[in-house]
């Protein structure tokens, strides 16, 4: 024998409910995944950026050394 739910304005409103938070949830994270990508690579710039000053700076003063 089967059974049969009816389903209520009220439960379609917690179901709404639950649903919208559940999006905003999921776009928090998406967010959060983003910024942390974008300070990862940031980073990973920076780091490239000051290896590569260094390595100018070096190569300047050899070669002011070695004239």
């Amino acid at each position: 024998m089967a059974t049969q739910t009816l389903t209520t304005t009220s439960s379609i409103g917690t179901a709404r409910r639950k649903w919208t938070l559940l999006q905003r949830f999921w776009n928090a994270m998406i967010k959060a995944q983003q910024a942390r990508a974008d300070r990862y690579v940031a980073d990973y710039l920076q780091n490239i950026g000051w290896k590569l000053t260094d390595s100018a700076e070096r190569e300047i003063e050899r070669r002011s050394s070695s004239k």
